[in-house]
């Protein structure tokens, strides 16, 4: 009988010592094309301070960002690398606005060899501007979410891990990392799932990727979690503190916060398609002309001078090129009614074939003037709108290449319902 009671504990007490055993096999190595889903979210609590004109100021700022990638390799050996990155949706919200970055939809080629380096290469019809393209470059050496375990360890063991590669996801990928490490323990190893647990104290030190300079050292726990049979981390979780430097407009700008990130992953199924891309509104702000808009994410702005404000659509690149503009022009003393003659006028002189009407927008009455040109080897549509400023006139344009306004103009006429100051 007692033999027989032992025997039924038999499987739990293999369990058992499994768990507490070792050495156990916990390397990670990466499977080719063997797609793999990863959801990444960053949550970020700080408070900044400066002083501007000899003036203590305070800033609160919070972040929620979140993000899913559909990665796989397609050739991986020790001088080559070829892989495949969908950002699948890209969510940024700052003090509870909408700022989504352009990557819903982005699909890019990730390179790496001894000739040309490590690269990242737009594989659809996108149009991404360098300052967001450098932070999928930033992050693309994340790849596969793939961490430098020791080949074998036993419960108990202690090793630093390098997070240098995934220093953008876990602490910002506006952020260069060229310090990033973990000192963890391994806690725990769970031969039902296969799964293998770590944890401790993660560091990193990171300078923005632009020209803004200073540092941002974030510092905190940090816990693992890997099945090594499939060569994958299947999730990290950091939780820790900021402390930030830096200067910005000629402002020094120091600051301390918290942050939170995650990194959760899965094996895609051999039929999954990456859904539509699907763009949220975001406002985007004017300030020197003191006039706001919304626009789908899939607009991004432009680096132009402060008198006007300029947004391209990143879709459909083999359309060419659609703008939205904001300017401001002076009104030159002269009433509505003159003022619109004058525009229309001069335009039909310039353009014959011009058309005007009346319009209407949140900020006021206005009208509208359009044509289609040739240039050289390009066929243009240039669409504005006026609307009264005070003494001065707001002008609100489509214009680039015919194809590319045409899809456009749907997005520009309910951008026009949003317009409004401040």
């Amino acid at each position: 009988m007692l033999i027989a009671s032992l025997a039924s504990f038999a499987p739990a007490l293999l369990t058992l010592a499994a768990t507490f055993d070792g050495p156990h096999a916990i390397g990670l190595s990466v499977p080719i094309q063997t797609p793999l889903l990863i959801d990444a979210t960053h949550t970020v609590d700080a408070t900044l301070q400066g002083e501007v004109g000899g003036r203590e100021i305070e800033v609160t700022v919070s972040f929620e960002g979140e993000s899913r990638y559909l990665d796989v390799y397609s050739v991986l050996t020790e001088t080559e690398e070829v892989g495949q990155r969908t950002c699948v949706f890209a969510r940024e919200e700052t003090n509870g606005e909408v700022n989504d970055p352009p990557f819903t939809g982005l699909v890019y080629d990730v390179r790496s060899d001894q000739t040309n380096g490590f690269r990242i290469e737009i594989a659809n019809d996108r149009v991404v501007p360098l300052a967001h393209l450098n932070r999928q470059l930033n992050a693309a050496y994340s790849m596969w979410i793939w961490v430098g375990f020791p080949a074998e360890a036993s419960i108990g063991d202690e090793f630093d891990v390098d997070l240098r590669t995934l220093g953008a996801l876990l602490f910002g990928d506006e952020l260069a990392h060229d310090e990033a490490s973990a000192t963890v323990t391994f806690d725990a190893f769970e031969p039902e799932t296969g799964t293998a647990t770590f944890s401790g104290t993660a560091s990193a030190v990171g300078r923005p990727i632009d020209e803004t300079e200073g540092t941002t050292r974030a510092t905190g726990t940090i816990r693992f979690v890997t099945v090594p049979a499939e060569g994958r981390v299947a999730e990290i979780a950091f939780d820790g503190t900021l402390e930030i430097s830096g200067e910005k407009d000629g402002v020094a700008i120091t600051g301390i916060g918290t942050l939170e990130s995650a990194i959760e992953t899965a094996l895609a199924p051999e039929d999954y398609e990456a859904p539509a891309p699907a763009f949220r509104l975001a406002r985007k702000t004017w300030s020197e002309g003191g006039l706001s808009l919304a626009l789908p994410s899939s607009w991004s702005e432009m680096e132009v001078a402060d008198t006007q404000a300029d947004y391209f659509r990143t879709l459909d690149e083999e359309s060419g090129q659609a703008i939205i503009s904001l300017h401001i022009l002076p009104g030159d003393g002269l009433g509505a009614g003159a003022f619109k003659k004058a525009v229309v006028a001069q335009f039909k002189k310039e353009h014959p074939g011009t058309r005007s009407k009346s319009v209407n927008a949140p900020i006021g009455k206005g009208f509208t003037t359009w044509f289609d040109q040739r240039n050289g080897e390009r066929d243009l549509h240039i669409r504005a709108e006026y609307y009264p400023l005070g003494e001065n006139w707001l002008i609100y344009k489509l214009s680039g290449d015919a194809a590319a306004c045409k899809k456009a103009l749907e997005e520009f006429v309910t951008a026009r319902k949003t317009l409004r100051r401040g």
